[in-house]
């Protein structure tokens, strides 16, 4: 009885489902390694806990190109101690390299955040992160957070990956399914998944920008908002009335500009 044009079209898709399943597995192995070498790495002293946590090395793209790369070398749950120990070492040496991807990549959304202040950070020659309008409010705790310490902040690690769910490729269909995996999914994606799980992800989600606010706060210290820095207001100085706490012909509540963004935030606490 000859196979029919469906069922070698079947047997193929099996063929490479598994295939698919096994490459996954070496991407678990490598990010097993990943996970244990950044817990082995010491803290940067020039940002200290402000280091990502292994889910947000994972899913960067030039994180993604090691495993492949691992994967395609025969990184397999099989291979010998020597091998692995030299892998290990390899990406040790690029951690330091994934890291400063991380932090860029984050800075860059906290940059383009600034909405309020576009035109500002175009002109001015300091980093945006570095100007005193630079606070983020957590929605969580009302707390004032400045880069890097916004990096750091519990509050900004939530439980996305899983809720985004596997990239899919256009065009696909789930078919047949093994193991989990189909030939829909990303396989380094569905490795992520599977051994990540739950694993919080830093995210923007949990902060909100009151540039209106803070840019209020800072052009009444008589400093300019687009090139003023945190060492500038405290340089000045200046003292700064609440209208709607200070009542007519009672006692002024003054306050320092930190103060002032303090009872912006409703926050114990500006960092």
């Amino acid at each position: 009885m000859a196979a029919t044009p469906d069922l070698v079209r079947w047997m193929q898709e099996i063929r490479e489902l598994r295939r698919r399943v096994q490459i996954r597995s070496d991407h678990a192995v490598f990010l097993k390694i990943l996970e244990k070498t950044m817990r082995r790495m010491p803290s940067d002293p020039l940002c200290g806990s402000a280091s990502p946590r292994p889910l947000d090395i994972a899913v960067l793209p030039e994180t993604r190109g090691l495993a492949e790369a691992a994967a395609a070398a025969g990184l397999t749950q099989t291979c010998n101690d020597a091998t692995r120990r030299k892998f290990t070492k390899t990406l040790a040496a690029q951690l330091p390299s994934l890291l400063s991807c991380w932090r860029e990549e984050r800075r860059s959304q906290l940059i383009g955040s600034l909405s309020c202040m576009a035109t500002a950070t175009r002109l001015c020659s300091q980093d945006p992160l570095g100007l005193a309008i630079a606070i983020f409010k957590c929605r969580e705790c009302s707390a004032g957070l400045r880069w890097p310490g916004v990096l750091s902040h519990s509050h900004a690690y939530v439980d996305q990956h899983t809720t985004q769910g596997c990239r899919r490729y256009p065009g696909m269909g789930n078919g047949t399914i093994i193991c989990g995996l189909s030939m829909s999914d990303d396989v380094y994606d569905s490795a992520i998944r599977e051994y990540f799980g739950k694993y919080p992800q830093w995210s923007l989600s949990c902060l909100d920008y009151r540039g209106e606010e803070l840019f209020r706060v800072i052009a009444a210290c008589g400093s300019d908002p687009a090139s003023a820095d945190v060492d500038e207001l405290d340089r000045v100085n200046a003292r700064l009335a609440c209208s709607q706490c200070s009542e007519s012909g009672q006692r002024v509540l003054a306050m320092n500009w930190r103060s002032a963004v303090r009872l912006l935030f409703l926050s114990v606490s500006l960092y």
